[in-house]
């Protein structure tokens, strides 16, 4: 669960953050009920806060 606090990933998990945002993205364009469109915002504002932060630990493995 990504809510979990106990919930941990790696940078391998990249490409599954990047999809699941775009799904998210799909998804908030299409929905009409307004609660349902900001939920949807939220998961995909938690999934982006997840990505960064995977992405600034690749950054520095590779030293960058």
């Amino acid at each position: 669960c990504l809510l979990c606090r106990h919930f941990v990933t790696t940078p391998k998990n990249l490409p599954f953050f990047v999809k699941k945002i775009n799904e998210i993205d799909a998804k908030i364009i299409k929905e009409n009920i307004v609660h349902e469109k900001e939920l949807l915002v939220k998961i995909k504002k938690l999934l982006i806060l997840y990505l960064q932060k995977l992405l600034i630990k690749t950054e520095e493995n590779n030293g960058v």
